[in-house]
């Protein structure tokens, strides 16, 4: 399935927007920004620049692997693909979506609501599946005495069912709380606001020509109705679209005079770009990620790409990875087994970097040429475990591995 087909499914339940007076828009919780437009989940992503903010993110975090690994002696560990929890991450977390098309649709609900949450459904006490929940038919609620949280799901059929937080995946934003999940839209949402309306002022200079609006002067004074006539008839002559740039006739000594631009119109690129640096702050994105590439440069853009993934998505995965090990591990299953996203997977459209890493990595003694390959799901081959040294390098032994001593064969 394709994303822009996936993002409609998610939002093809969401109810329709009307417009709403002040007073209602605060009641429903769409109170007007001081630009004009409420800022909801909804409206949000009819900004081009959240739309991105959020695409880029939600896809990262769909799009990358994810492991269940055992603790072994020492800081050893071994990849686990018997456990129930690895065969969930690995494939389909229900019968009707991949585990990447959920994943993404979390992400996306936690971006827009502030956090995203999915039922797990087990057969017994294992883990089979993961059933995303609308986060605007579900509140959480907290026990005074014990401090433990549990979801309250509002049926579309009315009543409520409760489910126990072990029960669910949470995945919140960095810095939030049970009960109290930090919404980004609505944190910037100032920010959104003016985006939206500069999108609209866009599409409305656009409309009509391109062009400011001009006076009709003529030389003697016109009845109401003879100026209504003479309005209505210019501007479907002239009133933008296919009639616009059309020659105008005048006649009867009427003369016609363009307004000129003011300083807001010609300064209109470097407000919106200043729109969108600041929604890409808010989401921690780098402008050259939302398509703002004015000062991106080959290296500046490497370097960008690298403040995503340390800065943006770790803190994302971090929340992830503990999400997914309290919802499908038990406490005993937790001291010995972890989850961990594989965001080298990053590098793959790289193919240059790629290769030159695992050529540093493998010549460097630090991996062995299988375990390279593995890396890219390559099959062994014959010798390739064994692990190449410099020369001069000896195992903990003093046991040169390379070439004996005396330089005999």
């Amino acid at each position: 399935m394709s994303r822009p087909s996936l993002f409609r499914r998610i939002f093809a339940s969401a109810p329709e927007q009307r417009a709403l007076g002040p007073e209602l828009s605060a009641l429903f919780g769409a109170a007007p920004t001081a630009a004009g437009p409420s800022v909801t989940p909804e409206t949000a992503l009819r900004s081009p620049s959240t739309l991105a903010a959020v695409r880029i993110i939600s896809e990262a975090v769909g799009s990358l692997p994810i492991h269940l690994y055992e603790r072994g002696a020492g800081n050893d560990r071994a990849r686990d693909k018997d456990h129930p929890a690895a065969r969930l991450l690995a494939g389909d977390w229900t019968p009707w979506a991949s585990a990447s098309e959920v994943r993404t649709a979390l992400q996306v609900d936690a971006l827009l609501h502030g956090f995203g949450a999915a039922q797990v459904v087990r057969a017994g006490s294992v883990p089979r599946e993961l059933h995303r929940l609308d986060p605007r038919s579900v509140s959480i609620e907290i026990d005074d005495a014990s401090g433990e949280p549990r979801f309250r799901v509002h049926l579309k059929q009315g009543g409520d069912r409760f489910l126990d937080w072990r029960d669910v995946l949470y995945v919140a934003t960095p810095g939030s709380s049970y009960g109290r999940p930090l919404a980004l839209i609505q944190l910037c949402r100032e920010a959104i606001g003016v985006d939206l309306v500069m999108q609209e002022h866009a599409a409305r200079l656009f409309a009509n020509g391109a062009r400011p609006s001009g006076l009709l002067k003529m030389g003697k004074p016109l009845g109401v109705e003879a100026l209504k006539r003479l309005r209505d008839s210019w501007n479907a002559a002239h009133g933008g679209g296919p009639n616009a740039g059309r020659t105008a006739i005048l006649e009867d000594g009427v003369s016609f005079e363009a307004l000129q631009f003011t300083s807001t119109d010609l300064q209109f690129l470097e407000l919106r770009r200043f729109a969108s640096e600041e929604i890409a702050r808010a989401f921690r994105v780098p402008p050259t990620l939302i398509g703002d590439l004015q000062r991106a440069t080959w290296r500046n853009a490497e370097e960008m790409g690298r403040q995503f993934l340390q800065f943006c998505l770790l803190p994302w995965l971090e929340v992830w990875q503990g999400a997914l090990e309290r919802a499908l591990l038990t406490p005993e299953e937790r001291e010995e087994r972890f989850v961990e996203f594989i965001v080298d997977d990053l590098l793959r459209a790289d193919t240059a970097a790629r290769f030159q890493a695992y050529r540093n990595a493998v010549g460097g003694s630090w991996l062995t040429a299988n375990e390279a390959r593995a890396l890219d799901n390559r099959p062994p081959i014959e010798g390739g475990d064994r692990l190449l040294r410099q020369a001069g390098q000896t195992d903990s032994s003093g046991d040169d591995r390379n070439e004996p001593r005396d330089g005999s064969a």
